[in-house]
């Protein structure tokens, strides 16, 4: 259930994920609640992919919309990096939101004036606990949020 925004524009990436053929080098695993699904990256070689009508969707927000919402709950262990969520089409990035455990920071990664660019926000995530993540993206701002910080 989500306030004062229309379902059309929600994609909840998590539960649209077919794990039979979207996976590999990931296990399924209960998440931070009980009724809730999470992913446990266990491989060096690892991908989620959603289901080609949701990529569909997702590629569609983007185009037609100038900001958008990042969600996630996550649990990382200590000196540990990875990406948290990355979203492309071929060889075009939207956008990559990872987590450094061994520097305690969250990177973005984006492309601005079809240069690479980065923003690094100081964040211990790496320490085994589960945080929340709220990533919003404006045309000229990033605003990030970790366990309501």
């Amino acid at each position: 259930l989500a306030f004062g925004s229309d379902q059309d524009y929600q994609i909840d990436i998590i539960n649209e994920l077919d794990l039979a053929n979207a996976t590999y080098g990931i296990t399924q695993v209960a998440g931070l609640h009980n009724i809730s699904k999470a992913f446990l990256f266990r491989d060096v070689g690892r991908a989620v992919h959603a289901p080609a009508h949701i990529t569909e969707k997702v590629v569609q927000l983007f185009r037609s919309k100038s900001e958008f919402t990042f969600l996630a709950s996550i649990q990382q262990k200590s000196s540990t990096s990875g990406v948290i969520f990355s979203i492309h089409e071929s060889e075009h990035s939207y956008f990559e939101l990872e987590s450094s455990g061994v520097r305690e920071e969250i990177r973005y990664h984006y492309r601005f004036k079809g240069k690479p660019r980065s923003e690094s926000f100081p964040y211990r995530l790496a320490d085994g606990q589960w945080h929340k993540i709220a990533l919003t993206i404006s045309a000229s701002h990033l605003l990030l949020h970790v366990d309501c910080n």
